[in-house]
């Protein structure tokens, strides 16, 4: 069983995150998708 289905078995809330590859962009470039992300996250987790 992997990490992500075992928490969620457990009532955690998991998600997985794509992100741009760091050989194509930049540092900045790949924490803006993870903000990007987490920020969706918390807005529809609030909804």
């Amino acid at each position: 069983m992997s990490w992500c289905r075992f928490l969620a078995s457990k009532g955690f809330a998991v998600v997985s995150i794509d992100y741009r590859l760091g050989i194509s962009h930049t540092m900045n470039e790949i924490l803006s998708d993870y903000t990007d992300a987490l920020n969706y996250i918390k807005k529809i987790a609030i909804d």
